[in-house]
C-alpha cells in the first residue's frame, strides 16, 4: 500500500515548513520521483500542496505531476511568472486553467480538483479559475513527479509541505479543512479503515533526520469514503518521510 518515492539532485529537509518540516528544492535538478502504480491511475483527482517559492520565476514549474501529463499542479505557467495553473489530459485531449500570480516568501495553498466535468483551481482555499471540462484522466505508466519532472525539466524554487493526492474531487470545504490540518499519520483514521486496508503508522508530524532520501505516498485506500458528513474525506496517498531502519508502513509525516 506505499509508493515509495526517490530523490533527485539534492533536495534539502529543513523544518521551516508550512507545518514543522518540509522539503527544499533548488529550481534546477532536484524533484522526487514516484513510479507508476495502479493506485495512482485514477478517473477523478484533487491535488493539493503547500508552496513557498524563493525567487520569481517564469514557466512551468511542477509541484505535483504524473507524467506524461495525465494530471497537474504547477506553481508557475506558461500564463505569467508564479501564475499557478492546474490541468491534465482528459480523453486524450489536454486541457489547464490559471490564475493570477502568488508572492515569493510566503506560504500559498494550491489545489485542483477534477470530477469528470469541471477542472477547478483554488488557491488559498478559494476557487480562483475553472474549465469545463469532460474525459477520462490519462492512464499513464510514467513516474508521479513532486517538485520537478522530467524529461521537461519544470523544476520548482522553493519549499513545498503537504502535498496530498486524493482519488476523487474534494469540496471546496474539505479543501479548506486540508489547509488547517497538517499532514500527520494520527489524521489517517488507521481503525476505521477495512482491515485488509490497515497498515501500522507512527509518527509524531515532526521530520526525523533519519529520513536520507526517502519519500513514501501513504496509499490508504482505492475508493475513500466518510462514515458521517463531519468525518474528514481520507486520501488517496500522502507524502511522508520514512527512515530508512523503518519497517515498511512506519511513516513520519512532512
Amino acid at each position: 500500500n506505499l509508493n515509495t518515492g526517490t530523490i533527485q539532485g539534492t533536495v534539502a529537509w529543513t523544518t521551516q515548513g508550512k507545518n514543522s518540516g518540509a522539503l527544499t528544492f533548488n529550481g534546477t535538478n532536484t524533484r522526487v520521483s514516484v513510479p507508476s502504480s495502479t493506485s495512482l491511475n485514477i478517473s477523478a483527482v484533487t491535488l493539493e500542496a503547500w508552496v513557498y517559492p524563493t525567487a520569481n520565476q517564469d514557466g512551468w514549474r511542477a509541484v505535483v505531476q504524473k507524467e506524461v501529463a495525465a494530471w497537474f499542479l504547477h506553481a508557475s505557467s506558461s500564463g505569467g511568472p508564479l501564475e499557478p495553473a492546474a490541468g491534465g489530459t482528459f480523453g486524450g485531449t489536454g486541457g489547464w486553467t490559471g490564475a493570477g500570480p502568488i508572492p515569493v516568501n510566503a506560504w500559498t495553498h494550491l489545489a485542483q480538483t477534477y470530477d469528470g466535468a469541471t477542472l477547478r483551481l483554488f488557491v488559498n482555499g478559494l476557487q480562483v479559475s475553472s474549465l469545463a471540462q469532460t474525459g477520462a484522466l490519462e492512464i499513464s505508466s510514467s513516474p508521479l513527479w513532486i517538485g520537478g519532472n522530467s524529461p521537461y525539466g519544470e523544476n520548482f524554487r522553493g519549499r513545498i509541505d503537504d502535498v496530498r493526492v486524493y482519488n476523487r474531487a474534494l469540496s471546496a470545504t474539505e479543501i479548506q479543512t486540508d489547509m488547517n490540518r497538517p499532514v500527520t499519520s494520527t489524521i489517517l483514521s488507521v481503525s476505521r479503515l477495512p482491515a485488509s486496508a490497515r497498515m501500522p503508522l507512527s509518527g509524531s508530524g515532526s521530520l526525523p533526520a533519519a529520513c536520507g532520501s526517502r519519500i513514501v505516498i501513504v496509499h490508504c485506500q482505492a475508493s475513500p469514503s466518510r462514515t458521517s458528513s463531519d468525518e474528514p474525506a481520507r486520501p488517496v496517498c500522502r507524502m511522508s518521510c520514512r527512515p530508512r531502519s523503518s519497517r515498511a508502513g512506519n511513516v513520519a509525516s512532512v
